[in-house]
């Protein structure tokens, strides 16, 4: 039974530094190769544009530094057979990556403060995120951006039936090889 942790960023109206903005910008079509740097398929980056999905990227010169992919209406989480149904103001950060020789310096942090800054300035009042429990630095990673923890899930998916407990409620569903157990997201508020 794997544990994911959820979080949620409020983004906020500041700003960021000048020279993180010249250097950090929204993906367009154009960007397909550049958005395959990092092992994804080019047909894969092109169907997650076609969906409506967005990436933030952080550029040096003509080198992909990083990028954070999100989706809004729905995510769906195949391993877990879960789909977390979204309120208009929300959007989740499904996919995440900075080139391996620049963790470490604070990228990651800036590129996700600066698409937070800007999804707030388009209406985004939460990002919501999901991070396998084993993955400390990616945990710490969003912590350092601003996310905050809303909830530990465990979830099980056997034999078609998906369980799914967040410390206080559980949900089990026959969801067979490929359907969804479907939660919405109006129940996770992190505690302050």
């Amino acid at each position: 039974m794997g544990r994911t942790i959820l979080l949620e960023m409020r983004p906020h109206q500041e700003g960021t530094a000048n020279e993180a903005l010249e250097r950090i910008r929204w993906a367009g079509r154009d960007d397909s190769e550049l958005l395959t740097a990092f092992g994804h398929s080019r047909e894969l980056v092109q169907r997650r544009l076609a969906a409506g999905d967005r990436a933030c990227v952080l550029t040096e010169r003509d080198r992909l530094l990083g990028y954070v992919w999100f989706h809004g209406v729905r995510h769906e989480d195949e391993a877990l057979g879960v789909r977390f149904h979204l309120a208009p103001e929300e959007i989740w950060l499904f996919d995440a990556m900075i080139a391996a020789d620049r963790r470490g310096h604070g990228l990651y942090r800036r590129l996700l403060r600066a698409a937070a800054a800007d999804l707030w300035g388009r209406g985004v009042r939460r990002i919501l995120i999901a991070v396998e429990a084993s993955n400390r630095n990616s945990f710490r990673a969003h912590l350092a951006a601003g996310a905050r923890p809303v909830c530990s899930i465990r979830a099980l998916r056997i034999c078609g039936l998906t369980c799914v407990y967040d410390g206080t409620a559980f949900w089990v569903k026959w969801t067979a090889a490929t359907g969804w157990l479907q939660l919405s997201t109006d129940y996770l508020t992190a505690k302050t």
